[in-house]
């Protein structure tokens, strides 16, 4: 069964709103770390219908969960990358044997390989315990992203992005 992540971005309060039609659902408010007044709205499930009239849908492609809760929670980082049809395959098969090799890192909660359907977007999601955490490995993450940065960059259109739940949120 296909597993997908939704998110959508706004105000907190449109976004509360949205959170507020869909109570059946688990969607989450995250907060932007680099700015307190952008919040996303995101949803983890096997339903193949967006809670969202706008966002973005991922397809997991692959995920490790410590605890197999299927949930998400903790810190999150964002990694955006965009690949060709012939970078991807090799992709997603480093990013298989990166995710084994680190699969026992202290914090490290779960990690989602993810593709916008019918694009060539991929991100990589993976959810801490803390912030200090997911600072601890941003060593390797930084090394599997090695070949997509420098003269590389413009190409791959390689960006990082951090999000925190919101308090008192579901």
């Amino acid at each position: 069964m296909a597993k997908f992540i939704y998110t959508t971005f706004g105000t907190r309060d449109v976004l509360q709103g949205i959170q507020a039609k869909h109570k059946n659902r688990n969607i989450y408010l995250a907060i932007d770390n680099d700015d307190q007044d952008r919040f996303q709205l995101i949803e983890a499930t096997d339903d193949e219908n967006s809670p969202f009239a706008s966002g973005t849908t991922y397809e997991v492609l692959d995920t490790e969960e410590t605890d197999n809760s299927n949930d998400l929670r903790g810190w999150m980082q964002w990694s955006y990358i965009i690949l060709n049809e012939d970078e991807s395959d090799a992709f997603v098969r480093r990013y298989r044997l990166f995710v084994e090799e680190h699969a026992a890192t202290t914090g490290l909660l779960s990690s989602f390989l993810l593709h916008v359907p019918g694009t060539f977007d991929y991100a990589i999601l993976t959810t801490w315990t803390t912030h200090a955490a997911a600072q601890v490995f941003a060593k390797q993450r930084a090394s599997f992203f090695d070949r997509y940065t420098g003269l590389n960059s413009s190409r791959y259109n390689l960006r990082e992005k951090q999000f925190s739940f919101s308090a008192l949120t579901k």
